[in-house]
């Protein structure tokens, strides 16, 4: 959520999430980009060769 080229004093990225939902559900706000539901999924283990 951070613009490329902002120069200028100002607060940019996330402003506040929450990721305490049993459904793996992340809330996410941005101040310019508004609301976000995501969900975690971890990546698969795999093996080192």
């Amino acid at each position: 959520t951070v613009p490329y080229g902002s120069n200028g004093p100002r607060f940019d990225g996330s402003w506040s999430n929450y990721p305490y939902f049993e459904s793996g559900v992340i809330v996410v706000t941005s101040g310019d980009e508004g609301l976000f539901l995501l969900r975690f999924r971890p990546a698969e283990d795999r093996p080192v060769s």
